[in-house]
């Protein structure tokens, strides 16, 4: 029999690999493959002679790895899952438009080329965006909102560099889950703000006194940002900001640090009816090199 079609159709083949002991996995050719490894030993997952495109890529949903691995994509959208890892990974994406799940220890992730979807889930996990296209990537914070409870069990500290202005950090879990929170942006000096409830507030400073509150005389230092406690942070912050006063209010403070071209992420959960800020209720969820370009509200997303 011949085969004249002349135009390549891909479908997706289902595969489980059921031995506890396959450490390492290679894939090639060009159709799309779903594959979910129950074992507790893969390695190494190696995807990277993937040739097809779109659709034509790998998923993978790994079980609760005890061993580290690497992980790398192929040319078409991959969606690698190791959510359930116990065990460092090191991930690649390809070219495609690639999903990337960390799992519960600090992981290294670069989502390559495209358009791509990170999440580094809990640990402090190194994300790296660097790429040569001008896709739009999208990092994904994980959060205990549900229970009011800071997120920084659940999200680590993570550092991610290579974010470009168009890039975008999805916010919605260190509120309170939903698309219906607010961002506001500030740059300048201005009286209290009253913040609503599940608000993201994206500032820049060179943290001066006054250079977001009129008449404001805290200050920051560049280390105060990472300090263990976050008094100065708080200090500063609550001379600017008023919650508004309900033990719900949940939400983000976004800095852009005017000396450096660094960018902090802090999940803020209201403790008390009072609307100051205190250190309790702040933690570093992120450190980003913005390469210069300070985050503004439509770099914050929450879908």
């Amino acid at each position: 029999m011949t085969d004249t079609n002349t135009t390549f159709t891909a479908r997706l083949a289902t595969l489980t690999v059921t031995d506890a002991n396959a450490e390492s996995i290679v894939i090639t050719g060009n159709n799309g493959l779903a594959l979910t490894h129950v074992g507790t030993a893969l390695t190494t997952l190696n995807a990277s002679a993937m040739t097809g495109t779109g659709a034509s890529g790998v998923t993978l949903t790994v079980g609760a790895l005890t061993t580290d691995s690497v992980a790398q994509g192929g040319t078409g959208n991959d969606g690698l899952n190791f959510g359930n890892s116990l065990a460092i990974v090191t991930m690649t994406g390809g070219a495609g438009v690639d999903t990337l799940t960390g799992g519960t220890v600090a992981d290294s992730i670069t989502g390559g080329e495209g358009a791509d979807v990170i999440t580094g889930s809990a640990g402090n996990d190194a994300i790296i965006l660097t790429e040569t296209t001008a896709a739009i990537d999208k990092v994904v914070f994980s959060g205990a909102a549900a229970t009011n409870t800071l997120t920084v069990a659940a999200n680590g500290v993570d550092v991610i560099t290579g974010f470009g202005s168009n890039d975008t950090l999805n916010l919605a879990a260190l509120g309170d889950a939903t698309a219906n929170a607010s961002t506001v942006f500030s740059n300048s000096a201005a009286t209290i703000r009253t913040m609503a409830v599940t608000e993201v507030n994206v500032l820049t400073t060179d943290g001066t006194a006054a250079s977001i509150t009129t008449g404001g005389t805290a200050t920051l230092a560049v280390a105060d940002y990472t300090a263990t406690t976050l008094t100065n942070v708080a200090a500063f912050l609550t001379e600017g900001y008023a919650a508004a006063g309900a033990t719900t209010d949940a939400g983000a403070f976004v800095i852009n640090d005017a000396n450096t071209d660094l960018t902090y992420v802090y999940n803020f959960i209201n403790s008390t009816a009072a609307s100051s800020i205190i250190a309790g209720e702040l933690a570093l969820v992120g450190t980003i090199d913005n390469g210069g370009t300070d985050l503004i509200a439509a770099n914050i997303v929450f879908v």
